[in-house]
């Protein structure tokens, strides 16, 4: 939730709930939250946090401190002191409306062995055809708003808020689901990105079944150690690891920034805000 604290402005934006039919007069509003750059600013930075169901407002507290996991998880100074940081929720996710209510997206997986190999192939199937079942399910319950959220419009809501916000391009980061949105984004609007980053990208010509049967194989084989310090061990190497790839990404925007000069921010378009 955002709560206009540590110096974050907290507003929405009023978006078409089709942006094929402008003028309809059902709405949505897109939830965002802007953490100044605290120096001198050159660019903006935003992202997304994946799921699909990720909500990048409720991430931004994690951005700035690294509560709950620690200084590591937070950004690096550099880039609080030079960027805005927008966090945002995309349409039916945390504070933006309308919100998906009543739509249960779990799925099952069918019975595992206690020990021994698993079928994945047909834990993968299980899963598949649950979630399949889920999906048609909450499109029946929510024909006026379900079709409405998936990526093509996700994108065209981003766009707007970069425009409300007088942002000229995103530096953008992305992870999981939040990869397709980013790639979706940037091959509509090229001009409007300055830099991406894809973590832990989502392959998009997959079938769920296809990506059921990499991922749930992958995930059990993660979880499965029996050794407290091998799990340790692996922790501990894959923040080091994630700090020192993600931190080296961060400061290429910086260099890239610095070269590139600064632009000044400003709101403008159909957004409101609690501090101006």
């Amino acid at each position: 939730m955002c709560d206009g604290g540590r110096g974050v402005e907290c507003g929405r934006l009023d978006v078409p709930i089709d942006w094929a039919m402008p003028d309809d007069p059902r709405r949505a509003s897109v939830a965002f939250a802007v953490h100044r750059a605290t120096g001198e600013r050159r660019s903006t930075y935003t992202f997304n946090p994946g799921g699909p169901g990720g909500s990048g407002v409720g991430t931004l507290g994690t951005w700035l401190t690294g509560a709950p996991y620690g200084p590591w998880a937070a950004l690096p100074p550099a880039i609080l002191r030079h960027y805005d940081v927008v966090a945002w929720d995309p349409r039916g996710v945390g504070e933006s409306t309308p919100s998906l209510e009543d739509c249960d997206g779990t799925a099952a997986y069918g019975e595992l062995p206690q020990a021994g190999p698993v079928d994945w192939r047909a834990v993968a199937t299980t899963y598949a055809a649950s979630m399949s079942e889920a999906l048609a399910d909450c499109l029946a319950a929510k024909p006026n708003l379900a079709p409405y959220l998936g990526t093509r419009y996700v994108i065209r809501d981003l766009d707007a808020l970069r425009a409300a916000l007088g942002v000229e391009r995103w530096t953008y980061h992305d992870v999981s689901y939040g990869t397709t949105v980013g790639l979706a984004y940037a091959r509509q609007y090229p001009d409007r990105v300055r830099a991406l980053v894809f973590d832990g990208v989502a392959t998009t010509n997959q079938t769920q079944l296809q990506q059921a049967s990499t991922i749930l194989p992958a995930r059990s084989r993660a979880m499965s150690s029996n050794s407290a310090a091998m799990v340790d061990s692996w922790h501990s190497s894959s923040r080091s690891s994630s700090r020192v790839s993600t931190r080296s990404a961060y400061w290429c925007f910086v260099t890239t920034s610095q070269r590139a000069g600064s632009a000044s921010a400003r709101s403008t378009g159909r957004s409101s805000s609690s501090t101006r």
